[in-house]
């Protein structure tokens, strides 16, 4: 399932650039924009630190060893989960926030892809029909 791009690239890029030529303040360019003044500081955040890459969308998956390495930088530098995201370029601190929930609980094996996810199980309708299939058979 793909996620769902808000605002495109050129968008980001219109906004960011006004802010950057100091047409107006960001307050006001989001509050014309009709968006959270937040994610503009956001966008301004990425682009000044990854140039446009920053903005375009991305759809990640992180390694186990990735996951732990942020939870030490986040953790031995006592930096904001925004910051740390930053450094790492994760588009949302919500991620991180819910990595460090599951580390708090489940440790390292918490966070291992094998252990995340919905688990699958063996529906009713497929139990009947290979048993039906292995009676016919015999």
């Amino acid at each position: 399932m793909s996620r769902k791009v808000k605002h495109s690239l050129e968008f980001k890029l219109a906004i960011v650039n006004q802010i950057l030529r100091g047409d107006k303040s960001l307050a006001t360019i989001s509050r014309e924009n009709g968006l959270e003044r937040r994610m503009v500081l956001q966008w301004m955040q990425f682009y000044k630190r990854f140039g446009e890459a920053g903005l375009r969308p991305q759809s990640t998956v992180y390694s186990l060893e990735n996951k732990l390495e942020v939870i030490r930088y986040f953790t031995a530098n006592q930096v904001s989960l925004r910051e740390t995201c930053l450094q790492f370029n994760i588009r949302s601190d919500r991620v991180l926030f819910n990595w460090l929930k599951i580390y708090r609980v489940g440790g390292a094996e918490g966070l291992s892809e094998e252990t995340r996810g919905k688990k699958t199980s063996y529906k009713a309708k497929d139990f009947e029909k290979s048993t039906r299939k292995n009676l016919d058979g015999e």
